[in-house]
């Protein structure tokens, strides 16, 4: 994405209160899409706030870069199994249930590769999270996935 483009989405997705999770062109030589992912802290991204963001964005693109040839401009959650793909998504989800799949689990002591836990904290490119009361420090190129993990049973009882 060109630095232009992105600075406004950035900007756009700050000023309304959300954190930029991702953004990135889809397409062929000119883009067919621009997709933006937003998240917030404190509760939910509902379809609204997607649809207020994209309409914000476009607007912006439209009058500061003349951004009008045709393209699809989504803007969505991240989704409630988002794989994550760099230490800063890491950093945003921070105390979000996630699900690790480790490399060479048995050199950390875990019994599985999967693990289904929360990131308390990043030290340096280590995650640190606890797992059946002990605490690890694992480096981020030793996992073959980090995702976000939703779990029905949890969601279900906070609904009660």
């Amino acid at each position: 994405m060109r630095e232009k483009e992105l600075e406004i989405v950035k900007d756009t997705v700050e000023t309304l209160g959300f954190v930029l999770v991702d953004a990135f062109f889809q397409g062929g030589r000119r883009p067919s899409s621009l997709t933006v992912v937003i998240y917030r802290k404190d509760r939910e991204v509902t379809s609204a706030d997607c649809e207020q963001v994209s309409q914000v964005i476009g607007e912006r693109l439209a009058v500061e870069v003349g951004f009008d040839y045709d393209y699809a401009l989504v803007v969505e959650s991240p989704g409630v199994d988002r794989k994550l793909k760099n230490l800063r998504e890491v950093e945003i989800f921070l105390g979000k249930p996630v699900r690790l799949v480790v490399k060479n689990f048995q050199e950390y002591g875990l019994k599985d590769s999967v693990v289904l836990t929360k990131i308390e904290r990043i030290e340096g490119t280590n995650l640190v999270f606890t797992y059946e009361g002990k605490s690890y420090a694992i480096p981020w190129e030793r996992f073959n996935q980090v995702k976000l993990h939703f779990d029905i049973k949890e969601y279900l009882k906070e609904e009660e």
